[in-house]
């Protein structure tokens, strides 16, 4: 190969073929003799960093074992993994960033996903377009798609699919308020004054605000929405 840096026992080891890689660190970037590595323009920096990479490019992995790479070697692209064990398994996915130790450990060919937490998107194999923030965030999905989940645990404080549909968990307030409400519960009651320039302004829950609006009302509402 050419234009190539690796620094460390056996780092580029199998490095031949491959073009304008930098590898810091014992095993980074070693790659495989079969196949043959081919790969260019990656970064491996850290103990056993991205170490079977094979025709992968632009790939970035920076700590130990970040990327170390699925046995049949990684041919995906354009990846980012900070932190230990970040990525572990990586494959044919692409254009996915991990960030926090073992986050997206089990990923092997998803692609445009964030996961950024410990252990954030753990089990995600083979998902796609999942944004996973938060220690533990969708660990315990299994190849999921379109997923937002941002929060600790098994009660994030938001989630839902990218598609549509988020929840929020716990209080929300709001200045304003697009839609009928007709799908809130345990909401109470609202009182309206009417300000010097005619416009109506209710206070309380959301749901009971509108309900007690009159057709052709302007409005202001001041709603708290509650679990």
């Amino acid at each position: 190969g050419e234009k190539n840096v690796f620094v460390g026992a056996s780092a580029g080891l199998y490095g031949n073929a491959a073009h304008s890689n930098v590898g810091i660190g014992y095993l980074a970037l070693r790659g495989d003799n079969s196949p043959e590595n081919t790969s260019d323009y990656n970064i491996g920096i850290g103990d056993s960093a991205g170490v079977m990479m094979s025709s992968g490019n632009n790939n970035i992995a920076l700590g130990y074992r970040s990327s170390y790479g699925h046995y049949t070697g990684i041919t995906g692209a354009d990846n980012v993994a900070l932190s230990r064990d970040t990525l572990f398994y990586l494959k044919g996915g692409s254009r996915n960033i991990a960030i926090g130790r073992d986050a997206g450990y089990y990923h092997t060919d998803g692609s445009n996903n964030i996961y950024l937490g410990y252990r954030a998107g753990y089990n995600n194999s083979t998902g796609n377009n999942n944004i996973l923030i938060g220690e533990l965030a969708g660990s315990t999905l299994t190849n999921p798609n379109k997923q937002l989940i941002i929060g600790s645990g098994s009660r994030p404080l938001i989630s839902g699919s990218l598609d549509g549909g988020i929840m929020i968990q716990g209080q929300v307030s709001a200045s304003s308020y697009i839609g009928d409400g007709s799908g809130l519960t345990g909401l109470g009651g609202a009182y309206g004054i009417s300000n010097s320039n005619g416009v109506y302004t209710y206070y309380g829950t959301l749901s009971a605000s509108i309900a007690a609006a009159s057709a052709g009302d302007v409005v202001e509402v001041f709603a708290d929405v509650v679990e």
